[in-house]
Formats: C-alpha cells, structure tokens, sequence
C-alpha cells in the first residue's frame, strides 16, 4: 500500500473511531498511534517511541506523552489532547520541553484529528509561536500528504526538512499576498504591472492607476484560468513537478521524452567517483533524469544527495546538505542558499569536472543517507 492510500485509509477509521474516542488517553490508543506507526515508527519499541517522556530541565511531573527517536536520537516530541480539545497555535509547556531539548528540532501537537508541526524558525531554540504546517485528516489534498509524508522514519532528514518548514512559511504568506492582490490590487502592483506592459505613456498618476486596477484586477483572474485550464487540457504540456516530497519512480519508468545528456552522464560519473569508497554498496549509487532535474541518488529516489539543473544557461549542482556545513568543507567555493526542490544549498559551475574539487561535500552529504 502506497503512503497516499495509507493516509487515506486512517483517515477512514479515525472517521469511524472518532464518535467512540472521549478522552485523551484513549485518543492516544486510537487516534495518535496509529499515526505514529503510519510514519513508520514501532511504536511498542521504546528505543524509537517513548511514551512519557522527561524533557531536558522540565520538572519531574512534567512529561512530553511520546518522544520518537530515529538511529538512537531524538527526534520529534508528540504532545496529545483529547479528542475535543481546541488546538492553540503555541503550547507553553510544549515550548518548554522543547526549548529544553536542542536536539529536538520537531514538534507536534495533537487531538488525533488535527496536527500542527513547530520549529524553531524564528529564534534557534524557542519554539515558534505558529506551527509551519498542519494536518487535518478530516480535511485533506494531494499536496498536505506530499507534505505529511517528508515525516515518514525511513526519509526524515533534519536539515532539509528544518529548510521545507522555512519554504512553506514563506510559501503561505507569498500565497496571502497574492490572495489579496487578486481581491483588491495594490497602487503599487498597478503601478509594476502597467508599466511592464507598457500601456501608458509618461509618469502613472493616482488618477491613471485607479482607471487600471479594475483592468488588472480581472488580467489576474483571467490568466490564472487561463492557465488552469491548460494544465487541464489533455494536449497540455505537462507542468514541472512542485517541490514537494519525490514519489519514489524507478528511473526505467520516466517518460520517453526525457533525454539524458552526456553531460548528466559525466555529471553522475563524476560524483560517483567521488563516493565510491565512502558508501557501504558503491552498486546503490543511482541516478535518476527528470524534466527539472537530473539527481544521484544511493539506492531509491528519495535518498538522493546532489541534483544538476539548468537554470537560464547555467549550471547549478543541488547539495541536500546544511550550508554552512558545505561552507566548511569547500571554503573556498561560492555557496548559496537554495529552494528546497533543489536541495539545502547550490553551487555555479562550469564544467563537471570542476566538481572534483567539492569531494568532501559529496562525501559528507551521501554519509546523512548511510550512516
């Protein structure tokens, strides 16, 4: 069974179970861990699920209900309510069990219906005042699972997912602003889209820009039609895929039309070398040709490490590894920030070659997915 249709199905039950479900200790047997088993964690295994828990320097009455751990640490604190229990964006006492443990870098809080994921995003260590994602299994899309399933044991990686929190952060008040663009556009919005499209002659006065705000208004709401109705339309082009969680697709299943390039090929040759004597398989070491990305990947496609993207005639390597750590071991390289799909980090270059001099980034990074 897929993830997608596990999700599904606990949706299903927990539907059924909910009319049944009347305190918090019962939502835990329930609701809460089946959840947990969901993201693949053995939850009668006290060395992965502890039920319980005393965090850092909270009192000894004080106890998180599950901490989970992934290869022997601590990884995400899991705070249960009852069943009927309004969840509040900011918990104190899970703000203290989490500014009490460092190395935790996750935490949930739970009715066994509603979940909401916090970090540390705005101050390192203290907990955030709103979560950066949250889940309801009574209400549900395609892209909450993508999201949901980056959570799974088996592919949780901190760094990059501490980096997706920050994205999806910036993603919803990207996606307000546009909301109230759309409901009600901006002078200066007016003011950027007139003159791009260069429909006015001389300076945009207040009198020019209100004549066109109800021009631009419904330009918007024609496009993003327009748009959608293509993504519909059978002869479509098929859209880049968003950066979300990555289905796991064996590489001989990609669609005909991808072509992978010599280059690419040299590209995976090169980072292969470069690994080789540092990974336990050497025959693990993949690689993957998508429409947006060629990756190298160590035994499926969501374990990858690097990914080479062309990006306006340049060519950028995508390092899923933190990037003051890449800082650190390649100080003489220009190291950049990147969006998630591409990895923690990226970097410029030239030729593939070039990328010889980066071994002990590819070493370091492949050596998360190993260890």
């Amino acid at each position: 069974m897929s993830f997608r249709d596990a999700v599904r199905t606990l949706a299903n039950q927990i539907e059924e179970r909910r009319k049944h479900v009347q305190t918090e200790e019962a939502a835990k047997q329930s609701l809460i861990l089946p959840f947990l088993h969901l993201l693949g964690f053995d939850i009668w295994n006290p060395s992965e699920c502890i039920p319980e828990y005393k965090a850092g320097w909270a009192k000894v009455a004080e106890k998180v209900d599950y901490a989970l751990l992934i290869s022997s640490k601590l990884s995400i604190f899991v705070e249960a309510k009852g069943p009927n229990e309004v969840l509040v964006n900011y918990d104190p006492q899970l703000a203290k069990y989490f500014n009490s443990t460092p190395e935790v870098k996750f935490c949930v809080i739970t009715n066994g219906i509603q979940y909401r994921f916090f970090t540390d995003l705005q101050e390192r260590n203290l907990l955030d005042k709103k979560p950066f994602f949250e889940f309801n299994f009574e209400d549900f899309n395609e892209a909450d699972i993508a999201v949901l399933e980056r959570f799974r044991k088996e592919v949780f990686n901190v760094d990059s997912l501490v980096g997706y929190a920050e994205d999806l952060v910036f993603l919803s008040a990207l996606k307000a602003q546009f909301k109230s663009l759309l409901r009600e556009p901006s002078d200066d919005f007016v003011r950027f889209a007139v003159g791009e499209a260069q429909l006015v002659d001389g300076r945009l006065t207040q009198k020019v820009i209100d004549r066109f705000r109800p021009l631009v208004k419904e330009s918007i709401s024609a496009a993003i039609l327009e748009i959608v109705g293509q993504s519909l339309s059978p002869v479509a082009a098929t859209p880049e895929p968003p950066p979300v969680a990555e289905e796991e697709i064996p590489a001989e299943e990609a669609p005909s039309r991808i072509q992978t390039t010599e280059e690419e090929l040299r590209f995976y040759q090169v980072i292969k070398e470069c690994v080789a004597e540092h990974v336990p398989d050497v025959d693990k070491i993949r690689h993957q040709d998508t429409e947006r990305y060629f990756a190298v990947l160590y035994n499926t496609s969501t374990r990858w490490f690097v990914r080479m993207v062309y990006q306006r005639e340049r060519k950028i390597v995508g390092i899923r590894l933190a990037t003051e750590r890449v800082r650190e071991l390649a100080p003489d390289i220009h190291v950049e920030d990147a969006p998630s799909w591409m990895g923690t980090c990226r970097i410029f270059f030239e030729d593939v070659e070039e990328l010889r001099a980066l071994q002990p980034v590819f070493v370091a990074a492949v050596g998360e997915l190993v260890r």
